[in-house]
């Protein structure tokens, strides 16, 4: 068990986008090989091809190039910084994958055709990790397709919430990076106008968008309010970000409240809201509600929540979703964000590293983590991973590294991996090391707070610890379990928990089966 679960969580700091090491055309400072050029045409000739930026460029002044691909090398992966600004054009035509890690520069007025996934087989467009791996113009008449669509580039947000009102959806890209301090404080969402079409950030960078506001409800704070079944926002990149917001119910980094695809985005930045009325609100660091699909896409920084309605009202806080829907699924994606709740005695918060309520019973948490702190001030749930799991859906292939703190002495559910999980479902192959800290009123648990569900191959390895006096259930793996529930191959470190009572797996079942601590 516990060779399994270290491996899992390698795995869990290393989710990227997937790229073959070989059968590839490359381009990159490398000379040319196992590349044949004629006619403006350039094809591999082998598995491994290199095509280099210098003879690239030169044919580029000269005339229009397609890179392509074959069955034997159906990727391109672009390695090296490189530009050129003829009336020439560049064609990059991958059977599989499309990846740039490096700066391409078009800065004339020639066009630029992206191609992937042209044998239908799989495949995607991508950029590396670094914000130097991006594609953009200097001219913003330069035609730009992605699979025989064109794109309308923009290289401002009031130029892009423009085209959005006039056609939601427009297919649209980001020609370069934009320092939104220009703008100055937005008092709502900059692109208020729910989006319905394509949103290609081309690896470029957002920074410094500030929104501050102060109205309840009114017109969202994230930088797309919303986003429909249809829409698809890829590959951008949200830094230096800050929203303040005031009674706003439902807040998220990149989009409010997420119904389309979401791949490959990133948001680093600060999030803080405060609820004076209503009964519920929704923030993460990516998005508030998630109804649609989230792949290889994180987010930084800090979440906060404070509420003091003077009625009952619930939070959802997640360092990266608020709450994710029946219909909303998260998948190979990661939270770095600390997410803190303070909730008045009327309230609760459901407070996750990752996500703060779970209700999907049709789509799967998987391959996720989250590294951050969650600290619950008042009663609710909180887990390093997921506050709450209300459905039936399943976890799998995660794992949580942030402490998780509860103060003061509310009731709550915390776990290292999960404030608690009371519908069913499945939580499958995870790992908590995150150290769980609960006041007097706590169910805590390594990994879990309240368990009524099946559990399969997951381990804990952080301290449990709980404050003096009121009523609390403490167990090396979960606090609390229902009678019923299931557990296989799952146990919890009796050194670093602290729990060292072999029995005490659970905190209200003694040898619970399928439970077993190890040294």
């Amino acid at each position: 068990m516990k060779a399994i679960c270290y491996g899992l969580t390698a795995l869990a700091g290393m989710i990227v986008i997937a790229q073959t090491a070989q059968a590839q055309v490359i381009i990159s400072g490398h000379k040319t090989l196992n590349m044949q050029c004629s006619g403006g045409v350039c094809a591999p000739t082998a598995s491994t091809a290199y095509l280099n930026i210098g003879d690239l460029t030169r044919m580029l002044a000269q005339e229009n190039v397609t890179v392509g691909t074959n069955a034997a090398a159906p990727d391109i992966v672009s390695n090296a910084p490189f530009s050129w600004g003829s009336t020439f054009g560049l064609t990059l035509e991958a059977i599989g994958n499309l990846t740039i890690n490096h700066m391409i520069s078009d800065t004339g007025p020639g066009p630029v055709q992206l191609i992937y996934n042209a044998s239908g087989g799989g495949g995607m467009l991508s950029f590396g990790p670094t914000a130097t791996a991006r594609l953009t113009f200097a001219n913003l008449s330069a035609p730009l397709s992605i699979n025989g669509q064109a794109y309308t580039l923009v290289n401002t947000l009031a130029a892009l919430a423009r085209y959005i009102a006039d056609n939601p959806a427009g297919d649209y890209a980001l020609a370069a990076g934009y320092n939104a301090t220009h703008d100055g404080k937005y008092t709502h969402s900059p692109i208020p106008t729910p989006f319905q079409g394509n949103f290609e950030g081309l690896g470029n960078t957002i920074s410094r968008l500030h929104v501050v506001e102060s109205q309840e409800g009114s017109q969202g704070s994230g930088l797309f309010k919303q986003t429909t079944q249809t829409a698809n926002i890829e590959n951008l990149r949200l830094t230096s970000t800050k929203l303040q917001i005031n009674g706003n119910s439902v807040v998220g980094g990149l989009v409010d409240d997420n119904q389309g695809t979401l791949f490959s985005n990133s948001f680093d930045g600060d999030i803080g809201l405060v609820v004076s009325s209503g009964d519920y609100c929704y923030i993460g660091g990516l998005v508030g509600i998630n109804e649609g699909e989230i792949t290889y896409s994180h987010a930084g920084g800090s979440v906060s929540v404070s509420t003091n309605t003077g009625t009952y009202s619930i939070c959802y806080a997640g360092g990266l979703v608020g709450q994710a829907t029946n219909d909303g699924s998260v998948q190979y994606s990661y939270a770095l964000s600390s997410v803190t709740a303070t909730v008045q005695q009327l309230g609760a918060a459901l407070t996750g590293g990752l996500i703060g309520e779970f209700v999907s019973s049709n789509h799967p948490i998987d391959h996720t983590f989250a590294t951050g702190a969650v600290t619950l001030n008042g009663g609710g749930d909180g887990g390093g991973l997921i506050g709450y799991n209300s459905g039936n859906g399943t976890l799998s292939n995660s794992s949580a590294s942030g402490s998780v703190t509860a103060n003061g002495d509310g009731s709550e559910y915390l776990g290292g991996l999960m404030g608690a999980t009371d519908s069913g479902g499945t939580v499958d192959a995870t790992v908590a090391t995150g150290a769980v800290s609960g006041g007097p009123n706590c169910f805590c648990g390594g990994a879990i707070g309240f368990a009524n569900t099946t559990v399969n191959d997951s381990v804990s390895y952080g301290t449990v610890n709980v404050g003096t006096g009121g009523f609390f259930l403490v167990g090396g793996f979960v606090g609390d379990v229902n009678s019923g529930t299931s557990f296989s191959n799952d146990g919890w470190d009796m050194t670093t928990s602290n729990i060292k009572d072999p029995s005490k797996g659970a905190g209200n079942i003694a040898w619970y089966p399928g439970i077993t601590g190890f040294n």
